[in-house]
């Protein structure tokens, strides 16, 4: 009777063990990088900021062995109330989170969705700290515009610098990701970086350079601005181009992950976030999610311990 009962207690402290210790997916060479995704990637299928969602996405983040999640609240909707819950509830799965709105500075509504940015990003005290924004929003981007002017870029720099001298007195880091403007030559991103205070941070697009950027940056060129800037990344979203197109999965991009991830590494940058691009439904997208994760299995990156 009495080894009946051990071993029933055996059995139940390994089925705890298993729950307690769930599949992570772990990357094999750089083992202190931390994969997640960025909940942009369903807003198409109906599944925008909310507090029921943002726990619907950390429920499955948990389930599945990521390590943190960006909630991309584009606009600012989400609450402080609400931001605290969430940070609440991923704090209880363990799960890291950086929040993340999307306007350029010469946006008109900047101003208000950076305030919003400000308040809620400083409730997710576990993550990358950070304020997103992106380098130049859709705003001055039409009639077949590639790139900002002289006084687009004076007044980028001075409302970003504006912007950034409050937002580190909160212990958080201000970032722009690079998404149109094009990556070098005047007034492009790199001179951008070159201009603005060094603390400003990079939010790294692996495939915006060649599939978003208005003008399509060679991949050698690609290159060298990532290793020049890399001291600066933040975070880094994983997407793939092919042919100066978002791919809907992971698949091999124009500037090799491998060589990516090599720079990563030797920057200490260790926050992963796959982006892939949106479609119809969330249970498709679900499934090139985790498409996407099999690629990084297959390709020797990752694996699921």
């Amino acid at each position: 009777m009495r080894k009946t009962f051990m071993l029933i207690i055996t059995l139940f402290l390994l089925a705890a063990s298993i729950l307690l210790y769930a599949d992570k997916i772990v990357f094999i060479k750089y083992p202190d990088f931390k994969l997640g995704f960025t909940t942009t990637i369903f807003t198409k299928s109906g599944y925008g900021p909310s507090l029921e969602n943002e726990i619907k996405f950390i429920d499955y983040a948990s389930d599945k062995g990521y390590a943190w999640i960006e909630i991309r609240d584009a606009n600012g909707i989400l609450t402080v109330n609400e931001c605290k819950a969430i940070a609440a509830y991923a704090k209880e799965k363990n799960l890291e989170i950086a929040y993340a709105t999307n306007r350029g500075p010469l946006d008109g509504d900047f101003w208000q969705v950076l305030g919003n940015a400000w308040r809620n990003g400083s409730v997710f005290t576990k993550g990358p700290r950070s304020v997103r924004t992106v380098d130049g929003g859709n705003t001055e981007f039409v009639n077949g515009k590639a790139a900002w002017t002289d006084t687009d870029f004076k007044k980028a720099i001075e409302i970003q610098t504006n912007a950034l001298a409050g937002i580190k007195d909160q212990g958080l880091t201000l970032m722009a990701e690079n998404a149109n403007l094009p990556v070098i030559g005047p007034n492009g991103m790199e001179a951008f970086f070159d201009a603005i205070d060094p603390s400003f941070g990079f939010q790294f697009d692996t495939a915006n350079m060649f599939a978003i950027s208005k003008v399509r940056t060679d991949p050698k060129d690609a290159e060298r601005v990532i290793r020049k800037l890399a001291p600066k990344i933040v975070y880094t979203h994983l997407k793939s181009s092919v042919n100066a197109t978002q791919m809907p999965t992971l698949v091999d991009n124009e500037l090799d992950f491998a060589v990516i991830f090599e720079i990563l590494a030797k920057n200490k940058k260790n926050y992963i976030a796959i982006e892939i691009a949106q479609v119809e439904t969330y249970e498709e997208q679900l499934a090139n999610l985790e498409k996407s994760v099999d690629y990084l299995v297959k390709k020797g990156f990752v694996s699921i311990k």
